[in-house]
């Protein structure tokens, strides 16, 4: 059970998230609607949307500036944990790596502030990094698991 969970949990759960994740942003993001031509003749319609602007025209409803759902908090603190979990593992094993480390700081980016930016770029840059630190964890801890024959 042990080398199943190092050699294919943080895949499993990085596709698994990321998958959640995707589901999340098509019910929960909207984009501002900005009428263009009256943006390039309004001064005053200009300002403000500008200030739209700032913080991006793609956004969550809601607090757009940090991460509010409670499924999803728990998501990346159980991936924080098991990141823990498969290094410890491998540690014990031997096997000198900072790959789940990577994998736990990582899928944790969007619940760290600071919470004046939106936090769509936090969470792709969470996914992008996470499955890559995934992919990495997974296959090493797939040559080093696997069994001699």
């Amino acid at each position: 059970m042990k080398n199943i969970l190092m050699r294919f949990g943080l895949l499993i759960y990085s596709l698994t998230t990321t998958a959640i994740i995707a589901i999340f942003f098509a019910v929960h993001i909207y984009r501002v609607k900005v009428d263009w031509q009256r943006y390039l003749d309004d001064g005053g319609y200009r300002s403000k949307v500008k200030d739209l602007m700032a913080n991006g025209l793609t956004r969550l409803k809601g607090n757009e500036f940090q991460v509010n759902s409670l499924p999803l908090i728990l998501l990346f603190l159980a991936g924080v944990a098991l990141g823990v979990v498969i290094f410890f593992l491998l540690k014990k094993r031997g096997v000198k790596t900072i790959w789940p480390l990577i994998f736990a700081a990582v899928i944790a980016l969007p619940l760290f502030p600071p919470y004046t930016e939106n936090v769509i770029p936090r969470f792709i840059l969470a996914l992008v990094l996470g499955n890559l630190a995934a992919f990495m964890t997974q296959g090493m801890a797939f040559f080093i698991t696997k069994k001699r024959s």
